[in-house]
């Protein structure tokens, strides 16, 4: 039924929540994948292509595989995602062929797909990636060479820590965390005043988790941000760092404009004091 009704319907929420359903019902439902991803309909292999990954059967590897070819881009950015949700070492080689592919997002589904299968292979194509003018891809790339774990990928993921400018810093400090380098912190740090809110407010709470006592003063500095979101992420990072050389700029905060970063700081200061 929910097949048919994949097949018939034109109203696109209705198909993407049916591919949902039909992927929740397990192993019964492999065959019937099977037959929608070989639709003539884009939409359908888009969506059934990104349902098919929570199924995890090996009998999916091929179909989506051929998908990393599909004339729709959609399909094929969703399609990589899958891959690297089904664990099987027969989809790396595809996946690194995918990350030449041009079409949007598909390199950095690609590359975090590869990521997910901690696919030692794909370590020097991922290093190149490295390199790619999209902030997002490149990211994807250090992400996934964090989670290999190789120790080839260190001085690429340095390099473009020095090379500065529109670099993912984030996920170069993960990925140099996670490798053992102490550079990661640096990365951190520096990623505190470059790039879009978000990702600044990501950096702050990198360097909370891992509790950076050299973050300590660039994240103080950041609670003179013109941008509260930028001073929540700070007071929250120093609350996780817990140290008493943050309480006097704490201090400071507890006259801040904003109501949730007066909110924080005085409960950073309480557990700070009295851990």
């Amino acid at each position: 039924e929910l097949a048919t009704l994949i097949n018939e319907t034109t109203h696109f929420g209705v198909m993407r929540r049916a591919a949902a359903s039909l992927a929740q019902l397990g192993e019964p439902a492999v065959q019937p994948m099977i037959e929608l991803l070989k639709s003539p309909n884009p939409r359908i292999r888009w969506y059934c292509a990104h349902a098919a990954g929570s199924l995890k059967s090996e009998k999916l590897v091929q179909p989506l595989i051929r998908l990393l070819y599909d004339d729709d881009r959609n399909v094929r950015r969703v399609a990589a995602g899958s891959l690297g949700q089904m664990g099987s070492n027969a989809a790396i080689q595809p996946l690194i062929s995918a990350l030449q592919d041009s079409g949007r997002g598909i390199r950095k589904a690609a590359a975090e797909a590869l990521g997910s299968l901690r696919a030692a292979a794909a370590v020097k194509p991922l290093i190149a990636v490295l390199q790619d003018h999209n902030a997002n891809t490149a990211g994807a790339a250090a992400w996934a060479l964090g989670e290999i774990g190789h120790d080839e990928a260190l001085k690429p993921l340095i390099s473009c820590l020095e090379a500065g400018g529109n670099a993912p810093y984030h996920e170069i400090g993960w990925a140099l965390h996670k490798l053992g380098s102490d550079r990661g912190e640096e990365a951190f740090i520096t990623g505190l005043s470059s790039g879009p809110w978000y990702q600044r407010c990501a950096n702050a709470t990198a360097l909370g988790k891992i509790k950076s006592e050299k973050g300590i003063e660039p994240l103080a500095a950041r609670l003179q941000d013109e941008d509260a979101r930028i001073r929540r992420a700070a007071v929250l990072a120093l609350m996780e760092i817990r140290s008493h050389r943050s309480l006097e700029p704490l201090r400071q905060a507890l006259k801040d404009e904003d109501f949730e970063v007066r909110l924080y700081a005085a409960d950073a200061i309480k557990k700070i004091e009295k851990p």
